[in-house]
């Protein structure tokens, strides 16, 4: 691992999605794990913000990288609620 980029390689992997993400203006909503110990928030939740600054959010929610297990029912919501505006702006 880099010393001194301790995150080079999940870098990587986020330029390469990047590449990708940023030519898009589909709707979004960015929903993070505050204790996510593979990808940060304060590091992947601001880049994916600056890719898509269209989107919503980040979101911070209570748990780690798998956050439909740790907190499913707040994520639902958190999703429901965007859908629900989204809606509002289709009509």
């Amino acid at each position: 691992m880099d010393s001194a980029r301790p995150h080079g390689a999940r870098d990587a992997a986020v330029r390469m999605a990047g590449a990708r993400i940023e030519k898009s203006n589909f709707p979004a909503l960015l929903v993070w794990g505050r204790e996510d110990e593979v990808f940060d928030y304060k590091t992947f939740a601001t880049r994916f913000k600056e890719l898509l600054p269209h989107a919503e959010g980040p979101e911070l929610v209570t748990g780690r990288h798998f956050l439909q297990e740790d907190s499913g029912a707040e994520i639902a919501a958190k999703i429901n609620g965007f859908l629900d505006r989204l809606d509002g702006k289709q009509r």
